[in-house]
């Protein structure tokens, strides 16, 4: 039996050319289908700073190119590191890993970072999501954290993949998930998630939730 390709990664550097290098070749390692494990340490931990990653830019040697190289991008509609990594996060073969030394060094808050609790497709295991959502709840009882997921992961292979993924986003919300990588358009998914809001504590006495219904 075959098993799964691995390609390891260290991030040590947060400036736009160095995470376009890594997540690149992360990127075509997922896509040739390869697990990638992407290690943030020192200024590569800090990229993962709520809104850091879209604020990257070109060391000071190479400043002056920055803006030739961002029209450039622009014009062949390249994604940004951000939107990257939010890909393979989204394909179930990206684990990300956040150097503890660096973390308590640098003073990171916890509540700056957002912890992604890996989902894996229920078609070729039934307890994927059910340790997903275990997961969660633990990493959120105990370190108080934000936390992510690729939504989509879990019905990879099933039938009627947006009613699965509606009911495990509010389960998940239910377990403490703040920031979910979905599809926003889906039928049905944001007042699902608007009432799961709501039901779990959040939404104080369902403001948001009526809201959004009055906008119907």
């Amino acid at each position: 039996m075959s098993q799964t390709k691995k390609l390891a990664l260290v991030v040590q550097s947060g400036t736009i050319d160095k995470l376009y290098c890594a997540f690149i070749l992360a990127s075509t390692s997922v896509a040739m289908g390869w697990e990638a494990h992407l290690y943030f340490t020192f200024w590569g931990l800090q990229s993962l700073v709520k809104g850091a990653m879209e604020k990257a830019v070109l060391p000071g040697d190479y400043k002056h190119l920055e803006e030739t190289m961002r029209k450039n991008l622009e014009r062949m509609k390249y994604p940004s590191p951000y939107d990257m990594l939010k890909r393979m996060k989204k394909s179930g073969l990206c684990t990300i890993y956040a150097c503890t030394p660096t973390i308590e060094m640098f003073g990171i808050k916890r509540e700056d970072l957002v912890f992604d609790c890996l989902v894996m497709t229920a078609s070729t295991d039934s307890n994927s999501a059910k340790i997903t959502l275990e997961t969660m709840r633990r990493v959120v009882a105990e370190f108080g954290v934000s936390t992510t997921l690729g939504a989509s992961n879990i019905s990879f292979g099933m039938p009627n993949r947006e009613l699965l993924n509606i009911h495990f986003l509010t389960m998940g919300i239910i377990n403490g998930l703040t920031a979910p990588i979905t599809d926003p358009l889906i039928e049905g998914l944001i007042p699902a998630m608007k009432a799961a809001d709501f039901l779990a504590g959040r939404d104080l006495y369902g403001m948001n939730y009526i809201s959004d219904y009055r906008k119907k």
